[in-house]
């Protein structure tokens, strides 16, 4: 969306300023996976704590 740019910058001001080491993964499933349910796979990522607003 329009506010992940915004985010991702947020999130790298915070970590420099801390010192700390970020780690960012960009991944498009939209259409990579057409023979996989999405709804299950956003569960099955949520089940591993992959959750937030840094999921859109």
């Amino acid at each position: 969306t329009n506010n992940n740019p915004f985010i991702l910058r947020t999130l790298i001001e915070k970590a420099r300023a801390s010192g700390e080491t970020l780690y960012v993964a960009f991944v498009d499933i939209s259409n990579a996976f057409s023979g996989v349910n999405h709804n299950s796979l956003w569960l099955k990522m949520q089940h591993y704590g992959l959750t937030g607003p840094y999921f859109d």
